[in-house]
């Protein structure tokens, strides 16, 4: 009974501490995705240079895309003619970020970690791309061809069908009026963004409560496989395998943490595990090649690695983030009206899920 008290109230804790900036960055990420130009991404990203790359890392720092959705994103913007470096810097740098997930980091971990977690993504992400562009040559010429006619409106030449297709592309910012602006981010925000992981989220929260009930605070701190290189390694190899995305993945961390696993290996954790994940490196094996896919591989985990070691050594003592992290005072009316507006949340998407899964199975 005292157990299961507990861990009902680790999970209130873990809820208190994240939901208002899970919120709070969900309605970022809304706000980013609505006025967003319908082709910017396409336009920016379809050169072989140093320049795209580095602009879709930029733009995929902040994009709220995890490692389901990163996916059939980055394909896409391949499809529409982004170098192969570009597009992996995509891959790469996105799934590790994402707004919710920098809000949710702020909340566990403090800004200087952000700061650091952000930083180590724009690097993995330019570095991986500007290799893999060193090595796809096959795809150059073709690449250079796109470039040409990237300004395709202006040209006399052309098929008819392709002036209209460069030309209808909207590259200006979308126009809508305040209630339609309100109405698309909100849907965005708690609808479609919250379809996407609400099920993992939740697997994350209540495990990460677990980890916290199971292990005391510190518990594991000292240990010679939970510090130094080798619990690096340790958390390295837990974390590929499995299919998390940013968000999900970051109140597990913290339970890390809190447990002892130094904020290094937190890093590792949150960087390598949304990128290296079973199902996205399937996916870039079958469109890029083994030669890319080694490549992708080799950055994310020498990257992780060294920006968990750097950390750990420079940073982690002097700002304080090996105290336990998830126990703080957040007794305010802002965090009890976030997590209640989660549950609701998380709520209405098991029901809306339940209900799918009824109607098909009707059907059938």
């Amino acid at each position: 009974m005292i157990f299961i008290t507990t861990y009902f109230y680790n999970v209130i804790d873990v809820l208190l501490e994240m939901a208002p900036w899970l919120i709070l960055g969900t309605v970022i990420a809304g706000v980013i995705h609505t006025l967003l130009p319908i082709g910017f991404i396409k336009k920016h990203l379809g050169s072989p240079g140093f320049p795209s790359i580095l602009k879709a890392v930029i733009i995929g720092i902040p994009m709220p895309l995890c490692s389901c959705s990163v996916i059939p994103a980055a394909l896409a913007i391949k499809k529409e003619g982004a170098s192969t470096g570009a597009t992996s810097g995509f891959l790469i740098s996105t799934p590790q970020t994402g707004a919710d997930s920098i809000m949710m980091a702020i909340s566990f971990f403090g800004l200087p970690f952000v700061i650091f977690k952000i930083l180590a993504a724009l690097i993995s992400g330019v570095i991986g791309g500007v290799w893999i562009n060193m090595v796809d040559t096959k795809n150059v010429n073709k690449q250079a061809l796109q470039r040409q006619s990237s300004d395709c409106c202006k040209s006399e030449s052309i098929k008819k069908e392709l002036a209209t297709t460069c030309c209808n592309e909207n590259l200006q910012p979308k126009k809508m009026t305040a209630k339609q602006f309100v109405k698309e981010s909100f849907i965005y925000c708690f609808i479609t963004m919250y379809k996407d992981f609400y099920f993992w989220l939740t697997i994350g929260i209540l495990v990460s409560a677990l980890i916290t009930t199971l292990v005391p605070p510190n518990e594991l701190s000292g240990y010679w496989f939970t510090s130094g290189i080798v619990g690096l390694f340790l958390v390295l190899l837990i974390s590929i395998p499995l299919y998390v995305c940013a968000t999900e993945s970051m109140p597990l961390a913290a339970a890390l943490v809190t447990a002892g696993i130094s904020p290094g290996a937190a890093l590792v954790f949150l960087m390598a595990g949304p990128v290296t994940n079973i199902t996205t490196i399937g996916t870039v094996y079958k469109n890029f090649g083994k030669q890319i896919v080694a490549i992708y591989i080799t950055v994310v985990v020498s990257i992780s690695l060294l920006t968990g070691f750097l950390f750990d050594m420079f940073f982690a003592s002097a700002f304080g983030i090996n105290a336990p992290i998830i126990h703080h005072d957040h007794d305010t009316v802002i965090a009890y009206l976030g997590m209640y507006t989660l549950l609701a949340l998380l709520a209405l998407h098991f029901y809306l899920a339940f209900r799918s899964w009824y109607k098909k199975r009707d059907i059938v």
